[in-house]
């Protein structure tokens, strides 16, 4: 049984987890936390190791939690931050402002797309804002993503990316998109240059925007194969089909 949990063949039931929590809140564990931004370091009960816990974003890196599953150190950081007095979603606002600020969001009519710093994606759709397809929200959290939706205005969607460009650049005094692209290849000329994770993250997701195959332009996915083999499957669908029809024909033929 223990073998087959730590493939993934078993999922840990969340009461499993609540109890493990409140058993380590009690014991003690989380006074000797160092939480800072809501970040910190849970030792582990078992080995030697320690695991990061975001309860921001509600990650951590223990394997029950890259299985799917709610982990202890979560929820013992979660009751830990409350016996303290820190509001998350206080700290969750604050961090959907700064995205916000940032502009490292997009939003047409009927959805918003957050970038995160580690280079991921999140998507909330106008039709349900309570629903997002972040990690936090799966296990039932009013996320980062819902508080930025929150705190954008309906009047500010704009349907075509174009037209929200030219309008916020004449509208709000922006610098055009030419003029920062020159001041950012200078700077990387300069000695003042410092390469940084989430530097090199949002520069990949402008690339990825401005040359990948599904561009904010069209919401239409355009219909390539998107690997090598399913070509080949449907040859094979296609030969299939053609020997059933022969089969049938003969069938018909006999009767």
């Amino acid at each position: 049984m223990d073998g087959l949990s730590e493939a993934g063949r078993l999922t840990l039931s969340s009461s499993a987890a609540h109890q493990a929590a409140a058993l380590l809140f009690k014991n003690g564990v989380g006074k000797d936390l160092d939480i800072e931004v809501v970040q910190c370091s849970v030792p582990s009960q078992s080995t030697n190791t320690a695991y990061k816990v975001n309860l921001l974003h509600f990650m951590c890196e223990c394997t029950n939690f890259r299985m799917g599953n709610v982990c202890k150190h979560l929820l013992l950081v979660k009751m830990e931050v409350g016996r303290r007095g820190i509001d998350i979603e206080k700290m969750r606002n604050n961090k959907a402002l700064e995205i916000i600020s940032l502009r490292l969001y997009q939003q047409t009519e009927d959805e918003i797309t957050i970038f995160n710093s580690d280079g991921t994606m999140s998507i909330v759709n106008r039709k349900t804002p309570t629903l997002c397809t972040c990690i936090a929200n799966s296990f039932g959290e009013r996320c980062v993503c819902i508080h930025v939706t929150h705190v954008l205005k309906p009047q500010d969607i704009l349907t075509d990316p174009k037209e929200n460009a030219q309008v916020s650049e004449a509208s709000h005094g922006n610098p055009p998109i030419q003029s920062m692209l020159l001041d950012l290849l200078e700077w990387s000329k300069s000695e003042a240059f410092e390469h940084t994770p989430e530097l090199y993250n949002t520069i990949q997701r402008a690339h990825k925007l401005a040359f990948g195959k599904f561009t904010a332009v069209s919401r239409k996915r355009k219909i390539t194969p998107l690997h090598g083999y399913r070509k080949k499957i449907k040859k094979a669908r296609l030969q299939r089909a053609v020997v059933e029809n022969f089969k049938n024909k003969r069938r018909a033929r006999r009767t």
